[in-house]
């Protein structure tokens, strides 16, 4: 959105994405809690997406000149280094996750499939605005589950609490997309004006992240299928399903946040976005930098001296210019790495593919 619908930043939610929450959290409250200096903690996310890798080193995303999160494995890479290591995982004991915050609801267990962030977002609402469960089998918002890539929901708020009663009569609607194909047709709706939606949920890869460019590959087709179903699974088979119900929260926010939206929580747990140009994510300035033209050179001479305020100013332009190319080299190095590292996925995902007709190829014929 920071690049290629730029107006529109305002629309934008202003939350962290979870991990760096939870990054900006242990290296406040629980630094705080163990005695630790935040600068002493290393604090690693495993991560469905390769995008969290670029996140972190947001200047956004740190707080006091600490970093949130320090480095990112994604999934692939961990399962990687555990088959390395010779340990094996199905083999191990279970445990519980660690406290404070080892406790998670089955809304986020969804958060991971699209479609999710809103279901999980609407269940609290619904129950903060009016008192009751969100009116739908399972607290399940249909319309907006499945694979479709964009998907849209109505939600009528009646007889709501007290100080809620403007809302009552208004009919919320939501849209949910996959896929950047989707997230295009949406934001070029808000752009113009045209959107009718209140909330939108996008995710950049088809299914969510369950499919995300970090997560283990598959030769089985319906793999997104399994997955989708094996995160609804969990949501279902936890006691606490909605977010704003997790007794570890709750407690954060008495023992330390304080409020939500209050100075705190705002300072730690949300962020802001900025313009950027093609080449602006290698600068400090929070504006899309034009480029400098140079002087132009001047066929009359008047035999006096160049005065040192044009010296100075020539100087300036050529230093500024230097660095314009020195940026174009940044940015077309990452650009090669990048491309580089999409042929090295599409080559193992040839070979994948050639092992998925191969063995289809030896089925007996019928």
């Amino acid at each position: 959105i920071e690049h290629t619908f730029p107006d529109e930043l305002d629309h934008l939610s202003t939350c962290k994405s979870p991990h760096t929450m939870l990054g900006a959290l242990a290296k406040s409250f629980y630094a705080k809690q163990i005695g630790v200096d935040p600068r002493d903690m290393f604090v690693v996310s495993v991560m469905p997406c390769t995008a969290k890798k670029f996140e972190i080193g947001r200047h956004e995303m740190q707080n006091d000149g600490c970093p949130n999160v320090d480095a990112v494995l994604t999934t692939r890479e961990l399962a990687q280094m555990i088959r390395e290591a010779g340990i094996d995982f199905a083999k191990l004991p279970d445990s519980d996750f660690d406290s404070p915050l080892g406790l998670s609801t089955g809304a986020a267990d969804i958060f991971g499939v699209t479609g999710g962030v809103m279901e999980a977002a609407l269940r609290t609402v619904y129950e903060v605005v009016t008192g009751r469960e969100l009116p739908f089998d399972g607290l399940h918002v249909e319309p907006i589950v499945g694979l479709d890539q964009v998907k849209t929901a109505e939600l009528l708020i009646e007889n709501p609490l007290p100080e809620y009663s403007f809302l009552n009569g208004v009919t919320v609607r939501v849209a949910v997309t996959s896929g950047l194909a989707g997230a295009k047709q949406l934001m070029e709706q808000v752009a113009r004006g045209e959107s009718p939606y209140h909330f939108i949920e996008v995710m950049g890869c088809p299914g969510g992240c369950i499919m995300g460019g970090g997560q283990p590959r598959s030769k089985d087709p319906d793999v997104r299928i399994q997955r989708r179903r094996g995160r609804y699974s969990e949501d279902a088979s936890k006691p606490l399903r909605k977010s704003h119900e997790n007794p570890a929260v709750q407690k954060l926010y008495e023992d330390f946040l304080g409020e939500p939206n209050g100075h705190l929580s705002h300072e730690l747990l949300h962020t802001h976005y900025v313009k950027r140009g093609r080449y602006n994510e290698y600068l400090d300035e929070k504006y899309v930098m034009d480029e400098v033209k140079p002087m132009a050179e001047h066929s009359i001479h008047t035999g006096q001296k160049p005065s040192r305020k044009k010296d100075a100013s020539e100087r300036a332009a050529s230093r500024v210019q230097s660095d314009l190319e020195s940026l174009r080299v940044m940015a077309l190095e990452a650009e090669i790495n990048r491309l580089k590292q999409e042929l090295a996925d599409s080559q193992e995902t040839v070979e994948i593919l050639k092992e998925v007709m191969s063995d289809y190829a030896k089925r007996p014929r019928r």
